[in-house]
């Protein structure tokens, strides 16, 4: 039994975008995570808890619109580029916020360095996972269910035909 290239081509594309997705998942989930804990810190400023049930409320939603994404991970590929945006949003506020902190080794890598590595990675699959001119649209999208031809319940319509 012969698979065409075209075949692994469009799996490794699919892979690639529920990779993506999943790592999108994983850390809106982490950043939901770390915000309902700051919630229940007594330490955290009464202002700004009320910004963390609104930044929950957004990782929580940002959770499931990428795994709503998982169900048709080719139409739904625009979503990688709104995560890549709200990325590079984290990236420069994160900047703009601590600019006149010192220099802290693990923050830089989690505020900066891991958005910025998975922001081009993101960059890279939404590029990679655009369906080429071989692939049919056929191939990219789910396959319809098949259309019953005559009529249902046997009306006097259907057998005069």
């Amino acid at each position: 039994m012969d698979v065409p290239e075209n075949c692994h081509i469009m799996k490794s594309k699919k892979i690639l975008l529920y990779v993506a997705y999943s790592i999108g998942m994983f850390l809106a989930a982490l950043s939901f995570a770390m915000m309902i804990l700051m919630l229940f810190d007594p330490d955290v400023q009464v202002s700004l808890k009320k910004f963390l049930v609104y930044g929950a409320a957004l990782g929580f939603g940002w959770v499931i619109l990428l795994l709503e994404a998982m169900f048709k991970p080719f139409k739904r590929r625009f979503i990688l580029i709104i995560t890549l945006i709200a990325l590079l949003f984290t990236i420069f506020t994160s900047i703009i916020v601590h600019r006149q902190e010192p220099f802290q080794m693990w923050y830089y890598w989690f505020s900066m360095i891991i958005p910025s590595v998975v922001a081009f990675f993101y960059l890279f699959v939404f590029f990679y996972s655009k369906p080429s001119a071989e692939e049919s649209a056929e191939q990219v999208t789910e396959p319809e269910p098949p259309v019953e031809t005559g009529t249902a319940g046997g009306t006097a319509e259907g057998k005069e035909q």
